[in-house]
């Protein structure tokens, strides 16, 4: 399911990139109202809907609450980031994307008072090394570097040469 989770977010950043969206909140907004039916549906035939049905009606004020924080949120911070790789390249702003966590870390910490464990700060700060490395070096193309993929071609181009 991550793994699921991770080349959705991947693809979603490349049809933003190549579709050249000029008002990519627009965009978001339509994909974030459609999936709930389906998903709901999908909870249905998966876990029966007498259980979805179930959760529903024993949705409390402070869950819709979350609801009504967490759609706004989530449309103002994918419009910042769909707004930055149309400006500039992915690889440039793709590692950022690691902060994410660590915010929810913080904020958790912060807001539920939740405890953290010396794993979670080290597994923190192994994530922020590496963070730190991929900008001190920069992109491939910043450095001018090519990417690998064109090196083992040239490499591939030149043996058959010979």
């Amino acid at each position: 399911m991550t793994l699921f989770a991770a080349a959705s977010w991947t693809l979603a950043n490349v049809v933003i990139r190549v579709s050249r969206e000029t008002r990519p909140v627009s965009l978001l907004v339509w994909s974030s109202l459609v999936p709930p039916l389906p998903l709901l549906g999908l909870a249905g035939v998966v876990d029966g809907m007498s259980t979805v049905e179930h959760q529903l009606a024993g949705l409390s004020g402070r869950g819709m609450l979350v609801v009504a924080y967490a759609y706004p949120s989530t449309l103002v911070g994918f419009a910042v980031w769909n707004r930055l790789i149309g400006q500039h390249p992915v690889a440039r702003g793709a590692p950022f994307s690691l902060l994410v966590p660590g915010f929810g870390l913080a904020a958790a910490w912060v807001v539920l008072d939740e405890p953290i464990g010396v794993p979670k700060v080290l597994a923190a700060v192994v994530v922020l090394s590496g963070l730190a490395l991929v900008l001190r070096r920069g992109t491939p193309a910043e450095a001018g570097e090519r990417p690998t993929y064109r090196l083992l071609a040239t490499a591939r181009s030149e043996s058959r040469r010979r």
